[in-house]
């Protein structure tokens, strides 16, 4: 038996051609929905797999320009950060004389535009603050998926998270609320892979849940 066909698929997903990569599910927290990462299209999705004949079985929660653009960092501004606009190499005096700043080719003074990883979301296992915390694995950023607005909050930068075990890097996974403390839960825990070390993150004084 077909649970998702190929239809519902395409159109949550936007994927026309090829089969879709999942990379990770995670229960919802409703009882009745599975959430899972499409990584081709950046996409999360849900899977209802109640069997009710009201709604689609599939929907989208959060799509590639979501996953893939600018976050809302608390720290700066509720407002997403565009990357900066790269300045105009400076126009010669004398484009024809060859020891001047302008020889084509010299690669100098160009200026380059500095692409974003591709993300490689790892889903947290239960909801906090009212929305699904993910380690994007790709950029190195732990950051929070709000439901209610469609958008991602930054919650903590590489740096930061290196910081808290001393090393260079850091790989998380398992990431969960430190108790049973509901959806407004702020303490989270998680198991990182580089340095063999569980962190714990309070959450009340990032206070991701201003940029709601």
């Amino acid at each position: 038996m077909i649970e998702i066909g190929s239809e519902s698929l395409s159109k949550v997903t936007g994927l026309t051609d090829g089969t879709p990569e999942f990379s990770g599910s995670v229960a919802r927290g409703n009882g009745t929905e599975i959430m899972l990462v499409e990584g081709r299209s950046n996409t999360v999705i849900a899977y209802d797999f109640s069997g009710r004949a009201d709604g689609p079985n599939v929907t989208r929660l959060f799509g590639s320009e979501a996953i893939t653009g600018p976050r809302l960092d608390p720290a700066i501004g509720c407002a997403p950060q565009e990357p900066e606009e790269p300045e105009e190499p400076a126009e010669p005096e004398d484009p024809e004389d060859p020891g001047g700043p302008g020889v084509e080719g010299d690669g100098m003074g160009q200026g380059e535009l500095v692409e974003m990883e591709d993300p490689v979301l790892e889903l947290s296992l239960g909801d906090t603050l009212g929305g699904r915390l993910v380690y994007d694995r790709g950029r190195g950023e732990l950051v929070s998926l709000n439901y209610a607005t469609g958008q991602v909050v930054l919650v903590a930068r590489s740096a930061d998270l290196a910081a808290v075990t001393g090393g260079e890097a850091v790989d998380l996974i398992s990431i969960r609320n430190a108790a049973d403390g509901g959806d407004d839960f702020q303490a989270v825990r998680a198991w990182d892979t580089v340095s063999s070390s569980l962190i714990e993150l309070d959450l009340e004084s990032i206070e991701a849940e201003l940029c709601q």
